[in-house]
């Protein structure tokens, strides 16, 4: 199976942040999130050990946080 690279966006993709106004708890990830990009990266079929090593050298998040956040990020 070839290896796949998730690029993710950040607010309001991964974690409710300035526009996501339907009652999410700011800044925490979104209700399966976490399952979504396992099943996208490694596939469902996936075997359970070693998944989180693998998801996290295989998702790469990006952001454009408008200035007006640029104090609250680093």
């Amino acid at each position: 199976m070839r290896r796949r690279l998730l690029v993710s966006d950040i607010d309001d993709t991964l974690v409710p942040t300035f526009k996501d106004r339907r009652g999410f708890s700011w800044g925490v990830p979104y209700p399966g999130i976490r399952q979504l990009y396992k099943e996208l990266v490694l596939g469902a079929e996936h075997q359970q050990q070693d998944m989180d090593q693998d998801l996290r050298e295989r998702v790469a998040f990006v952001t454009a946080r408008p200035g007006i956040l640029r104090n609250w990020t680093t």
